[in-house]
């Protein structure tokens, strides 16, 4: 890599180990090159460790070979920052959620956008798919936490936080 001039990004991941009467730590060094043009607002890894999906502030997201760092695609088609990804437990879909309010469902392994989901425009800072695929909650800059029916495109929101200051100074 360093022939190649690029620069490298070394990311730790601790791996936490609970024990019957202790905690564990290790770490663990990835190696992975600065493909972004702007700021990287959030990573996943796959549950094998093989992949790492990347979203950023250039607006598009970027999936990585874990051990390599190398460079596997990027998936364009936001129109604003991406804030959030998560990666299904299968490794073969990524989810983004992007500050232009729109959720995208991308096969990791061809790069094509199988999905676009809108909710009611607010911009999507955090992400999580089940088990199972079926179903991702995204958390909102307006406080509300979406559900969202994935099969079936069907989102049902919740505000669990609000606005509200906790105290006012006099």
């Amino acid at each position: 890599m360093g022939n190649q001039g690029l620069k490298t990004l070394m990311i730790c991941l601790w791996v936490v180990f609970f024990g019957m009467s202790a905690i564990h730590s290790q770490s663990v060094e990835l190696v992975v090159p600065l493909g972004h043009h702007g700021e990287v607002s959030s990573v996943a890894l796959s549950a094998d460790g093989k992949t790492v999906a990347s979203g950023s502030w250039d607006q598009t997201v970027k999936i990585w070979h874990a051990a390599s760092g190398k460079e596997i695609r990027t998936l364009s088609g936001h129109t604003k920052m991406v804030w959030s990804v998560a990666l299904s437990a299968d490794g073969r879909t990524v989810v983004s959620g992007s500050h232009d309010g729109t959720l995208k469902i991308w096969d990791v392994e061809t790069g094509k956008e199988l999905q676009t989901l809108a909710g009611d425009g607010a911009a999507t800072t955090a992400l999580a798919l089940s088990t199972d695929g079926r179903n991702c909650i995204a958390g909102h800059i307006d406080g509300k936490i979406g559900l969202w029916d994935l099969s079936s495109s069907i989102v049902r929101f919740a505000r669990l936080h609000s606005r509200v200051p906790i105290a006012r100074a006099s």
